[in-house]
């Protein structure tokens, strides 16, 4: 199957903890780039340094309004367990923070499969 739009507007370049990215034309408005793009792109961030697949919570504080043009990821592991990894992403634009993001991922597939756990589906 080919690649979505979003997906290609939310690739990260770069091997962590930083990467770079771009906020697109396509995801602005007023005031700015669409929130919700910029967390997207922090928690693909935050998929790529930690060590389980799957987002529990994500957590975003918009400083200011993001522009469009190049921007910077960075992130940080705070813990990683047996089952879960916490972690915290910051989108910077023109060398000024402008979200900052917390996290929980973890391996729903794993999760499922233990005895007495449970997967999280739009049907349960």
């Amino acid at each position: 199957m080919g690649e979505f739009e979003f997906d290609a507007d939310t690739r990260l370049s770069g091997e962590g903890p930083e990467f770079e990215a771009s906020l697109g034309e396509t995801w602005s408005g007023v005031p700015g780039v669409n929130g919700g793009f910029m967390l997207a792109l922090c928690t693909r961030a935050l998929a790529r340094v930690l060590p389980f697949p799957d987002p529990l919570v994500i957590s975003g504080f918009y400083l200011r309004p993001g522009s469009p043009g190049p921007a910077r990821v960075s992130t940080e592991v705070i813990r990683a367990g047996k089952t879960t990894a916490f972690g915290e992403a910051a989108l910077w634009r023109d060398g000024k923070q402008v979200l900052r993001t917390t996290a929980a991922f973890t391996d729903l597939a794993q999760a499922a499969a233990r005895p007495g756990g449970h997967a999280f589906s739009a049907g349960t």
